[in-house]
């Protein structure tokens, strides 16, 4: 990445949300102009003559701006970036991608506040009378580098356009269009934006994925195509009991025989799942939406995925769909195979240690 523009990523990395609003609104006001850029409480928006509407929100979960950053080049050779107080990348590489990308393309804008705590920017915004008329949306909010994640928008078409377009389907639980797009009734999508380890204090920025999701949603967008609508995905009535469901969803093969990876003790009764009764090894796995690490009693597997119900991925919310959609009470299981372990002596266990 070339220099400057690693130093504005670097640059909408710093702020605290409220900085980084009135600073876009100066870079959008001395690139469209006055009349092209709406402020609002919760949201900042900017309409273009491009018909496709791109969104990021402006938040993060860290409760410190970054103080420094780092450069690390072992896992990739353009470099990894990271700070010690989390980096932000969820969502300060969907801001910059986005930045980027209207250099080229006239598009509609989007910056949206509090994501992070529940899509209060993207709720105003749908609740406001901005209604902007374009083919689709875009949102850039998503971990990785080729997710293309729709949510409850289930339109065959618009899948195929984003697949053809080198980025596959993906599932995930919330982000700011699951408002937005039933609001406008338009197809949308949230793409990957390069970050990793989101809600974590390691989280990274991977260079090399931000440089190539800005070249490949250029492409995407240059091909306006026709509008998508928005159209509601619908769950399956089920026929069937309670023990039949929980073999189909919440995947379990009935043993209990659970062995602790580090002593190989039997673990017992999911009650005992936090930490090994034997050897006093945490246990802990990642969650596969927000890759946000719990305890095994506080997540779930559903069709082979582990879904975290505390973390900040908002997998609760799905379970909860889930429960008023079949009337079935939801189960919390552990899967029976562990794959992140920490170990810690006795005398360190506290109540909340995550």
């Amino acid at each position: 990445m070339e220099k400057h523009r690693l130093e504005k990523l670097l640059h909408y990395c710093r702020p605290a949300q409220r900085d980084l609003k009135a600073m876009l609104v100066g870079e959008l006001l001395r690139q469209r102009g006055t009349e092209r850029v709406l402020v609002r409480n919760g949201f900042l928006y900017s309409p273009g003559s491009h018909p496709v509407l791109l969104v990021a929100h402006l938040d993060t979960v860290h409760p410190q701006t970054p103080t420094a950053f780092y450069m690390d080049t072992t896992q990739s050779p353009e470099g990894d970036l990271w700070c010690k107080e989390g980096i932000g990348g969820d969502d300060r590489c969907g801001v910059f991608i986005i930045m980027e990308l209207i250099k080229g393309l006239d598009c509609h804008v989007l910056f949206t506040e509090d994501e992070e705590t529940g899509g209060r920017g993207a709720i105003q915004f749908s609740n406001s009378d901005i209604k902007p008329e374009v083919q689709y949306i875009v949102e850039f909010d998503r971990q990785g580098n080729n997710d293309a994640v729709f949510y409850d928008c289930d339109n065959p078409e618009f899948t195929a356009f984003l697949e053809n377009n080198s980025f596959r389907w993906s599932e995930g639980t919330f982000s700011d269009i699951s408002y937005i797009a039933p609001a406008l009734g338009i197809g949308a999508v949230n793409l990957s934006s390069g970050y990793y380890h989101a809600h974590t204090r390691h989280e990274i920025i991977r260079i090399a994925d931000v440089e190539s999701i800005i070249e490949r949603a250029a492409r995407l967008l240059s091909n306006v195509g026709t509008k998508y609508g928005y159209m509601e995905r619908t769950y399956p009535d089920w026929e069937w009991g309670t023990e039949r469901y929980l073999d189909e969803w919440l995947y379990t093969d009935g043993n209990s025989d659970v062995k602790c990876p580090c002593c190989g003790a039997n673990i017992g009764e999911p009650s005992f799942w936090d930490y090994c009764p034997n050897c006093y090894t945490e246990l802990v796995v990642q969650c596969n939406l927000c890759e946000y690490r719990v305890h095994l009693s506080d997540c779930v597997l559903i069709r082979g995925f582990h879904y975290c119900v505390v973390g900040p991925c908002h997998a609760h919310k799905f379970l909860h769909q889930l429960h008023s959609r079949t009337n079935l009470t939801i189960t919390f299981l552990s899967p029976p195979t562990l794959e992140v372990v920490t170990t810690k002596d006795a005398t360190s266990m506290l109540p909340n240690s995550l």
